[in-house]
Order: structure tokens, then sequence, then C-alpha cells
């Protein structure tokens, strides 16, 4: 017989749930707390099958300095990389040196201690973090949300809150499930390789390195000193084969990516997960905001995967707060923002694709050349318009 959770007979209040536990979702909780704002984070159990390396812009130093967690992150000991390496339209590599960038390196960060690293942040800050194994989020009235959490203790509570944040990730489950639409750009794919590696990494083996076949494109980097991971990106559906399979038949046809790896048969997992472009719609109401990957899921050659997660996390919470004092245009406002980040990424992601022409008989590549002209067009289309 199935057990029933108990329930908390007085539900708490908050001014905003956070239905999420990830960059973007305890970004937007540092933002609120700093304004004062009262915070519940849902955290849900980290998947076993997720990112494992991250790769850290630039400009993610100056952000976390000014959520107070540049030497929090520092202490971790992050892989500093100061290049990135890239055979894109040609078959040699390319080197972006960013050793004297102004805002500092880039970082090889591991996804799981960055986001224990951000969750720790939150709750000194006076967030609440709820551990739940399910969540049954019910529209209370026009004002409201009334949400039940059963616990990791098996204890049901019960919770209610002006503002909910989706931060859900890719599947933007509340907000979808309240009536938003998602809008697929893309079927990309990301089929994943994790080594670990006993001997010690030097410097020189530390960069990103981006590399185009006729397929798709690789990337690989450092997660961490032990830690090394090699992405094959390519579009589904994917042929009804192992996993690993197409991993190792794609790195065999590598040049570069190859020569980071002694044997294929160093990858100890192989998984595969969506990395298709992706937009809700609406991006948020005053009563239901989305961010990072719930709200604009990119391509992950913009390498700006955790800044948009951070600086989308920080704008949807000085936005909530905005609305909470009564300004009714705030999530319009905070929408259009996004909506022209977006815009900015569509062009840069096809300024990107249409330089590849070295593999013109590849399904892969024929499709974002005829994708980057249609948005080009489209574009223009809109200038005209405005």
């Amino acid at each position: 017989m199935r057990q029933v959770p108990r329930t908390t007979k007085n539900p708490r209040s908050f001014d905003v749930i956070v239905a999420g536990s990830g960059v973007a979702a305890v970004a937007s909780a540092l933002s609120l707390l700093k304004l004062g704002r009262s915070v519940a984070i849902l955290e849900r159990p980290s998947p076993a099958k997720g990112p494992v390396g991250e790769t850290l812009s630039p400009r993610c130093n100056q952000i976390l300095s000014e959520l107070g967690l540049l030497g929090d992150f520092l202490a971790q000991n992050p892989l500093a990389s100061t290049s990135v390496r890239v055979a894109w339209n040609r078959p040699h590599l390319e080197e972006q040196d960013y050793s004297f960038h102004p805002c500092g390196p880039w970082w090889h960060v591991d996804h799981a201690a960055f986001r224990k690293l951000l969750l720790c942040a939150a709750r000194n800050s006076g967030a609440c973090l709820v551990s739940s194994s399910d969540i049954d989020l019910v529209r209370a009235n026009h004002r409201e949300w009334a949400v039940e959490v059963v616990g990791s203790d098996g204890e049901r509570r019960s919770m209610r809150s002006r503002v909910l944040v989706d931060a859900t990730g890719r599947s933007a489950f509340f907000a979808r499930k309240y009536g938003a639409r998602r809008e697929r750009y893309d079927n990309l794919m990301a089929i994943s390789g994790v080594t670990h590696c006993a001997a010690r990494i030097t410097p020189d083996q530390i960069f990103t390195l981006i590399e185009a076949v006729s397929d798709g494109w690789w990337y690989s980097s450092f997660a961490s000193g032990h830690t090394f991971v090699a992405t094959f990106m390519t579009d589904g559906p994917l042929p009804a084969v192992p996993l690993k399979s197409i991993w190792t038949r794609q790195l065999g046809i590598s040049q570069f990516t190859r020569s980071r790896l002694r044997s294929p048969a160093e990858a100890g997992r192989v998984f595969c997960l969506s990395a298709a472009t992706l937009k809700t719609e609406p991006l948020a109401t005053q009563a239901l905001f989305t961010v990072g990957d719930a709200a604009l899921a990119c391509d992950p050659l913009s390498s700006q995967g955790i800044q948009r997660a951070l600086t989308s996390g920080i704008a949807a919470g000085t936005a909530i707060d905005d609305t909470l004092r009564g300004k009714v245009s705030a999530a319009a406002d905070y929408a259009r923002g996004l909506e022209a980040d977006f815009e900015r990424y569509l062009t840069l992601r096809s300024s990107y694709y249409s330089r590849v022409s070295r593999f013109r008989d590849s399904t892969f590549w024929n499709a974002r050349s005829e994708a980057s002209d249609g948005a080009t067009k489209a574009v223009c289309n809109r200038n005209r318009k405005s």
C-alpha cells in the first residue's frame, strides 16, 4: 500500500517560488534576496544524465563578482584557459588567445560543483531550499500560486507565492502546463563521452577545442583536473544503434579531437541530450517568469550557456521585484529584453554556421546554410516593417 505523505497544516508564504535549482534559478533567487524578497527554491534531484563540464566566458568573472561569489568560485580552483582552438571552415587549427582579456580568463568548471556553490550561496542568503520528489502546482486564484511539495522525507509541504519562476530547463514544464508554447528552431543533439584521466594534466592541455566534421561538429575540454569531455553535435533523429557506436565512429572521422584521446575506449560514459534552439512564448507574465533554458535554449556553439543563465536570472529578479512593487510593464519589459537577446543570438548563430562551406554534400551543413539564408531574410523583413 502506498504511504500517504504527511501534510503541514499552515502553508508558508513567499514573495517568489523558484521551480528548479540550476544556474538561472539560483541567479534569480540571489537577485531577489538582495532586493529583500523572500524566496523558496524547489530543488529536484540532479539527473543522472546531465552537463558534466561547462565553460565560463570572461564576462562571467564580472557577473560572479557582482553576485559576491567570485572569491568562493576561485576557491574551487577551476581550470583557467587562455585560448580556444578552432578548426572550422579550414582543416587546420586557428587559435583565439584570451591571455589579455580585460575580464580575465575562460574557466573550465565542473557543472555539479558550480551548481552546489550557487545553492550554498542562496541558502546562506536566506533562501528556503526544499528538496522535493514531487511537485503538485495549483493556481489558487488570479493573485496567488498554491504549491504542494512532497519532500524527500515524505512530508507534504504547502506553500504560496505571488510569482512563480519556471527554471525547469529545456522542458519549461510549468510554463507549458499553464499555456505557454515552445518554439523549436532545429533538432541539434549532443552526444557526450566522459573520460577520467589518472595523470595530472599540464597547462598546455587546458583549452577548448571546436572542430567541424561532415556530419556536425565536436566540442572538447577538461571539466576538472581529472575529467575530460568530448561532445559530438549533430542533428536528430539519431540512428537506432548504440550511442557509443555513433560517438566512436565520429571520433574516428575527426582529426584534432581524436588526438586528445589515446583511445575511444577511454570514454567510460556516453550519453545524449537535446541541444536544440528553443524559445518559450510568452516568456513572462506578471505571475509567471521563465529563466535560463526554460526561456531560451541556445546552441552550445555560442559558448555562453552559463553567462546567459546568470544574466537572465538576474534580469528576472529585478523585473519580478518591479512587478511586486506594482510596475505593470515589468514582465513585458523583461520579455522584450530576452527577445532582443534571442534575435542577436540567431544572427550570431547564422554567422557562425554560414562560415563553413567545405562539406558541400553534408545534410547537416546544407540545412544550416538554408536556415541562415532564411534568417537573414526574416530579419530584413522585420527591419523594413519597423
